[in-house]
């Protein structure tokens, strides 16, 4: 069976008070993805698996061009939900989306823990402006 993404989701993260109650307005912490089958979790949880970038709009020779920007992150696979959060690292604006690619063939790649790699046709998502939602595609 080729593992797929089943689903891609923005994580935020919400303080809580000591009674448990959550406290102020959620924040911004970095993107889940969830496998359709258990993956090797060598493999699945490498942060050199993953590509995440910003895009901000450049005006170049009477043009504009969006120009994507690698984000920092560190990367961890749950193998008791074969999901991978990425979680960025600094204050990431994402103001005009970005993009997300998971590396889907080898040398390394993302492959199940049958060592099958992920279907490469379902690796690029797009950021929505301001990481309010991920998309596929």
């Amino acid at each position: 069976v080729t593992p797929t993404i089943i689903s891609e989701h923005v994580v935020t993260l919400q303080k809580r008070n000591k009674k448990g109650k959550a406290v102020g307005k959620p924040v911004f912490e970095g993107f889940a993805f969830e496998y359709s089958t258990t993956m090797n979790p060598a493999v699945a949880g490498l942060a050199s698996n993953y590509q995440v970038s910003s895009a901000t709009k450049k005006h170049v020779k009477r043009k504009t061009v969006t120009v994507l920007k690698p984000v920092a992150f560190t990367s961890a696979y749950n193998s008791s939900t074969n999901t991978v959060t990425l979680t960025i690292k600094g204050k990431q604006k994402f103001a005009q989306g970005g993009q997300i690619s998971v590396i889907a063939s080898p040398p390394d790649g993302v492959a199940s823990a049958a060592g099958i790699l992920l279907n490469a046709s379902d690796t690029m998502f797009t950021i929505l402006p301001k990481a309010k939602r991920i998309t596929s595609g």
